[in-house]
């Protein structure tokens, strides 16, 4: 047996540790420009590593040359291994795995096919050393593995070792020893103000962290967020202010519900805050004015043009003007001031209280009905144009129609009421806006318009209106 003098033994293992160690590393740049075309410096790690546990067991026999071979293989098992648990998404913070495993495993095995057999000093041929090295290998790792796993079984019966995916997402440092980062705080931060919408709360902010500087820049962004909101609620709140006064103006408009000592009626709910629809009523003493009308478009616009259209109706209504004449004039001045298209549907008429006699023009409007005592309906389609459409030269295009109601109810409406929603989310129509009429039919018409606008209501989506709703009543 020839066993190296131990001067001459030492300055070899030095020279082969660092020689494996080194090429290792090389490996290790090498191969992480090869997988990711940049330097990756947990692979500049591993591969030194890999290195120095491959050439642990045979460093003393072996050449340099050898060395240099087992270190470089080492580092690029070490390295497949680490892809290899990523791949299957198996957890190796430490890289024990692909270092002291898969190095440790190569490092041993060759020991057998390239080391000095006089030096090892074992007296077996080379394939007899080889063998020796495969049994240590399944001997060591059966030991190793059934020992660890036993016992690990026993703890973990104990006392749980596997955390919840949660945990594990978070990250152990923060789950199981309450330590913090500043990206962890970033991220608390950022459900928090998810969940409160509060754009004052701060983020952590250093210029020396990838997450502080990321806090920094967030938090830039939060004040100029901050500053926005706050110019915005402003706005907001003189738009709001500005909306409720033109409200409060066309209530204003509108008349009362009935007039006293004569049988007339209405209702206006609005879809939003400003109504395009309207009615109102102007009496003289035998007789008294009415009109409904719907203003193409909804909101301030439509308020605004549904503001000219009665002032224009009041004034005329004074003078007594009748009622083709009426919706002559109201046309060509809406006419002249509309903008985008935008037009009025109405129904103007008359209606005397000692005859009962009733004349109106339809212009363009949903169908005037005449429900007699009985419930059976007499429907009046429109014959003339929406007003404000077409400049009119004369006004023949207006047509008056003229009935007398003998004590039957005359009643108008807007598309809020044919276009409102049943119980099965479908549009009524008209033979449906005659049923909900029959439904809630009253002597008294206040109490009837009430309970009208109540079932249209308890069948809108969310209980929110999709359009104006005016309905008015007349007749004894």
């Amino acid at each position: 047996m020839c066993i190296r003098d131990r001067d001459e033994a030492v300055p070899l293992i030095l020279i082969n540790t660092f020689l494996s160690a080194s090429f290792g590393l090389l490996t290790g740049l090498g191969m992480s420009f090869l997988l990711f075309k940049k330097p990756d410096p947990y692979y500049v790690i591993l591969g030194p590593l890999a290195g120095l546990v491959a050439i642990t067991a045979g460093c003393n026999s072996m050449t340099s040359v050898v060395s240099i071979f087992v270190g470089v293989i080492g580092a690029v098992i070490a390295i497949i291994v680490n892809e290899l648990l990523n791949k299957y998404e198996i957890d190796d913070v430490v890289g024990a795995i692909p270092v002291h495993l898969a190095a440790g495993v190569w490092g041993t095995l060759a020991v057998g096919f390239f080391s000095d057999l006089d030096i090892l000093g074992t007296d077996l041929s080379r394939l007899e050393q080889i063998k020796v090295q495969f049994i240590g290998v399944i001997a060591i790792g059966l030991f190793a593995f059934l020992g660890s796993f036993t016992l690990l079984k026993i703890l973990n019966s104990f006392y749980p070792l596997r955390v919840s995916p949660i945990q594990e997402e978070l990250g152990l440092n923060i789950a199981e020893h309450n330590a913090t980062s500043v990206e962890h705080d970033l991220i608390s931060i950022l459900d928090k103000q998810s969940e409160t919408g509060d754009l004052t709360i701060r983020g952590p902010q250093d210029p020396f962290t990838a997450g502080g500087v990321i806090g920094l820049y967030y938090n830039k962004l939060m004040s100029k967020l901050e500053t926005s909101e706050i110019e915005k609620k402003k706005w907001r709140d003189r738009i709001t202010g500005e909306v409720k006064l033109a409200v409060k103006v066309q209530e204003n408009f509108l008349p009362k519900r009935n007039l006293e000592n004569y049988p007339v009626d209405g209702i206006n709910l609005a879809a939003r805050e400003v109504s395009g629809d309207f009615f109102s009523f102007y009496p003289h003493n035998e007789s008294v004015y009415f009109i409904i009308a719907d203003v193409a478009g909804k909101g301030i616009h439509a308020g605004m043009v549904m503001a000219k259209a009665s002032t224009l109706f009041e004034i005329m209504s004074r003078d007594k003007v009748d009622v083709d004449e009426m919706a002559f004039h109201m046309n060509n001045d809406l006419h002249l001031t509309k903008t985008g298209g935008m037009f009025v549907t109405s129904i103007i008429g008359n209606y005397n209280i000692i005859t009962d006699e009733i004349s109106w023009v339809n212009a363009g409007h949903q169908p005037a009905i005449i429900r007699d005592n009985k419930g059976n309906f007499e429907e009046f389609e429109s014959k003339s144009p929406p007003l404000g459409v077409i400049k009119q030269a004369t006004k023949s295009n207006y047509f008056v129609n003229k009935s007398k109601l003998n004590g039957h109810r005359f009643y108008a409406f807007t598309d809020g009421l044919s276009e409102s929603l049943d119980k099965n989310n479908k549009e009524i129509g008209i033979e449906g806006s005659k049923e909900v009429i029959n439904r809630n039919f009253n002597k008294n018409p206040d109490d009837e318009l009430n309970l009208i606008a109540k079932e249209i209501a308890a069948n809108a989506n969310n209980k929110n209106l999709s359009d104006d709703l005016t309905l008015i009543v007349i007749g004894k």
